[in-house]
């Protein structure tokens, strides 16, 4: 048996055993997951000759791989909990990035055919992992004002840099820093919140980090143009006097 899971981005392959003669692994199943967080992957084993549950004298080898194929676990499971779930406990540390994974199972049951032969069978499964644990949404229009609200902003800046006169030294160089800063934010938002909406963090500590220093750098830009404009204020009433 081959499900497909379709999606406009890719096409995702999952494969069950299927014959008549073996062991059918089956789980709970699921598309998406919460990144930076553990995981358990429980598994029933049925015969295929028998349709009875196979819970003694089993052995399940679970795989786990990175988007790009590369291994991050290899682990087995021969006693199973609650009777029939042969159960991976799976860390956080797995799972430290959003993107897509995939895992392969794979069991071998001693002894329990009608024959009393061997019996095998395999499942794997792709899933994604996103910042909120649910499937990525479409570009959300609440953030456009947020968005339009940089690029004017990054305007502005570069504006005031080139064109305006200040007698503190910096405060030009600064304006022209806040307004490539606002470039690169804009820039980054639109990436985030349309091409991969749910799969970059805003909110990580490198995203909260740059934010506050830009939050620094705009909180210093308006504390050294208000005493600009002071300045400017009390030098045009010392030439009215």
């Amino acid at each position: 048996m081959i499900i497909s899971l379709v999606s406009a981005e890719k096409v995702i392959i999952d494969q069950t055993f299927s014959g008549s003669n073996g062991l059918q692994v089956e789980f709970p199943n699921f598309n998406y997951g919460m990144v930076n967080t553990n995981f358990e992957f429980p598994f029933h084993v049925y015969s295929l000759q028998t349709g009875l549950a196979a819970f003694t004298n089993v052995n399940c080898t679970l795989h786990v791989y990175s988007g790009n194929g590369s291994h991050l676990l290899i682990d087995s499971v021969t006693v199973p909990k609650n009777i029939y779930d042969y159960e991976f406990d799976i860390n956080s540390s797995i799972f430290s990035g959003v993107g897509v994974y995939r895992f392969l199972v794979y069991c071998v049951c001693d002894s329990c055919g009608t024959a009393n032969e061997s019996l095998g069978g395999f499942s794997t499964h792709a899933f994604e992992l996103t910042v909120n644990g649910e499937e990525p949404d479409k570009f959300n229009g609440a953030w456009l004002p947020v968005i339009l609200a940089f690029i004017i902003s990054a305007l502005a800046f570069l504006y005031i840099s080139f064109n305006v006169s200040f007698k503190i030294l910096g405060l030009k160089v600064l304006f022209f820093l806040l307004g490539i800063a606002n470039i690169f934010i804009t820039l980054f938002s639109v990436y985030a919140l349309t091409l991969n909406p749910g799969r970059v963090d805003l909110f990580s500590p490198v995203g909260l980090g740059l934010f506050s220093a830009y939050g620094l750098l705009l909180l210093l830009v308006i504390y050294l143009y208000g005493v600009h404009l002071m300045k400017n204020t009390i030098n045009f009433k010392g030439d009215k006097d």
